[in-house]
């Protein structure tokens, strides 16, 4: 079969994050599979137009990237994909097309003409945006944020949304709350929208060893920023009972001073460590160390599928997260980890607690989480159930 991609960024612009990581594992699993896989971009900041990686072939288009007023420039990405992928296609036909989100939007509007079925996936929904920052507002500066892209999230909502959603032949959303959130906001019928977890390669045999005796470890692993919560990450060690915990964080973002100076001024050096980025092949052995108790999640962003939980739960980790967005498809509450509800800091605390008293629990829900994980979000039960909604469109 042969497939065609179209996606806004991939892991070769600077600026990636889950999404183009997830592109590249179904599209490498694809052509594992002996599927011809042709994936279009934007060329942004790169200096190269064509690139073939892991048997997948990239093309990278040179053009803008503007909403407003793309109708009339003839270099936007909507025209300019639409005419690559027309050289491409008339040589050799697509069986398929994935639009990753609104990327495709100029290929579904002419799926008719191309004589080509399209599947979109949906990683989030634009009213998840907006509820986003509205949880974020902690300034005037945020709040002049959320007001000036507002007008900005009304035309997506209005437009590019219900273009990829409504005009492609399926819709494949990451989680069950990004499908429902889909049905509110577009009235697509249910029929339409299946839900394929994004899945992950995650080197690991056997059960994960325990190493827990240096004591109650937590981790936090993600971007530095407010919007993920790490501010209140410091709160954790005001409860007189988690006084003895420890916290490691890893990742880099905007808030890195001010979680430094936050450390320094509460006195939590012995508490809290920070390691920074960490290479993601490293960052495998460190969830697979069986050092760490419990794996904690408060965010307030409103997120279609957090892949971090996945690779916590392949390494045996519980999680204790906010009960936001796709959370719930990876942890169930009591079993793999704990639920807790937004804004709810005590309740979040008392789960740490709770672990922190019941060690054979965290044992128990540690191995629950990662038989889950390899069960249910592995990248080959992802590519199967892509392959077999290829299948039934193009029959």
């Amino acid at each position: 079969m042969k497939i065609a991609v179209f996606i806004k960024a991939t892991t070769f612009h600077k600026l990636h994050g889950g999404l183009e990581t997830q592109n590249k594992t179904l599209c490498e699993g694809l052509a594992r599979l002996g599927h011809k896989v042709v994936v279009f971009s934007p060329r942004r900041e790169l200096d190269f137009t064509n690139k073939s990686h892991n048997g997948v072939d990239y093309v990278f288009i040179e053009s803008d990237y503007r909403y407003l007023f793309y109708s009339l420039n003839k270099n936007n990405w909507f025209h300019k994909s639409i005419k690559i992928f027309k050289e491409y296609h008339e040589k050799t036909p697509f069986d398929v097309v994935i639009s990753q989100s609104s990327a495709g939007v100029g290929i579904i509007s002419n799926k008719s003409e191309l004589n080509v079925k399209v599947i979109s996936i949906a990683h989030g929904t634009i009213m998840a945006e907006i509820q986003t920052a509205l949880n974020n507002i902690y300034n005037f500066r945020s709040l002049f944020f959320l007001l000036r892209n507002l007008q900005y999230a009304l035309r997506q909502f209005f437009g590019r949304q219900r273009d990829y959603i409504l005009h492609a032949d399926h819709v494949v959303a990451v989680s069950n709350s990004v499908k429902r959130q889909l049905i509110e906001e577009t009235y697509i019928p249910e029929e339409r929208i299946s839900v394929i977890h994004n899945g992950i390669y995650f080197p690991q045999t056997g059960e994960v060893s325990d190493n827990r005796q240096q004591g109650f470890v937590m981790l936090f692993v993600g971007q530095i920023i407010p919007e993920k919560g790490i501010d209140a990450l410091t709160r954790i060690f005001e409860d007189p009972r988690l006084k003895s915990t420890r916290l490691h964080i890893i990742g880099d973002g905007r808030y890195m001073s001010d979680l430094k100076t936050k450390i320094l001024k509460n006195k939590l050096e012995n508490n809290i460590k920070i390691f920074g980025s960490v290479p993601h092949e490293e960052l495998v052995s460190i969830y697979n160390s069986g050092v760490y108790s419990a794996f904690l999640f408060p965010t307030r962003r409103v997120e279609g599928f957090p892949m971090v939980l996945v690779e916590a739960m392949y390494g045996g980790i519980p999680i204790i997260g906010y009960n936001l967005g796709g959370v719930s498809d990876a942890i169930d509450n009591g079993e793999t980890g704990y639920l807790v509800p937004f804004k709810d800091f005590d309740q979040f605390k008392d789960k740490i607690y709770y672990f922190m008293s019941h060690p054979d629990e965290v044992w128990k829900m540690g191995e629950a989480s990662r038989k889950k994980a390899q069960s249910l979000f592995s990248a080959d039960v992802m590519i199967e159930r892509y392959i077999s909604i290829f299948e039934r469109l193009v029959q």
